[in-house]
């Protein structure tokens, strides 16, 4: 992790580097199953500080790209939507990516009030083959998008074996397996998902 603040350092990326956990490899949300320190599918980890409280990571990084931000729907009932989509017409399937995605859509923008979007990328091993929709019910996004307006779209990938190296963990394609122009606006998870976004944002 060190090196890869580094890495966005070089390219002058703002980020904000928290390593004050021992945290395994997973997705941090307060409505994780798995210990923090714990390496286990789901890979979906609660982080807790020293004073015993649970880390949000969700608010944080929502916080930092949003603002203030209203409270988090902690009712266990979403107002919102999720939306099983087919991912077919995106090109998933020469994207070597999952058949159906998913999008969480607040009432509010249901409604068409106007709205923010994020994009929510699962990791490795986190496939709906692998561990059914857990990366989606609990990521910990949809609580906060739920009371302020933000979709939230979940494109799947899915384990594929291809003639340029396997990916048998179901990770987004960060060594070629699609093809060498992955890394580029042209790549095909890359286009994928942006006509995703294109459809949602009406562009």
């Amino acid at each position: 992790m060190n090196d890869l603040q580094s890495y966005y350092q070089h390219y002058r990326a703002n980020i904000t580097y928290d390593n004050n956990f021992e945290a395994a490899h997973g997705w941090e949300t307060p409505d994780g199953q798995v210990d923090c320190p714990i390496l286990d599918s789901p890979f979906m980890i609660k982080c807790t500080t020293s004073d015993g409280a649970v880390y949000d990571s969700e608010q944080v990084w929502l916080t930092k790209f949003f603002g203030t931000l209203h409270p988090r729907n902690n009712s266990g009932q979403l107002s919102g939507a999720l939306i099983n989509f087919d991912q077919t017409e995106f090109n998933s399937a020469q994207a070597l990516m999952d058949t159906n995605g998913y999008v969480f859509v607040p009432t509010a923008c249901q409604q068409g009030k106007r709205c923010r979007l994020v994009v929510a990328l699962h990791g490795c091993n986190q496939t709906q083959a692998q561990i059914g929709i857990e990366w989606v019910t609990e990521a910990g996004i949809d609580e906060w998008a739920d009371t302020n307006d933000i979709i939230v779209l979940y494109p799947y990938n899915v384990q594929v074996a291809t003639t340029s190296g396997d990916d048998d963990q179901g990770c987004w394609d960060w060594w070629g397996y699609t093809g060498s122009n992955y890394p580029y606006k042209s790549g095909l998870q890359m286009a994928s998902i942006k006509a995703m976004v294109d459809r949602i944002t009406g562009r």
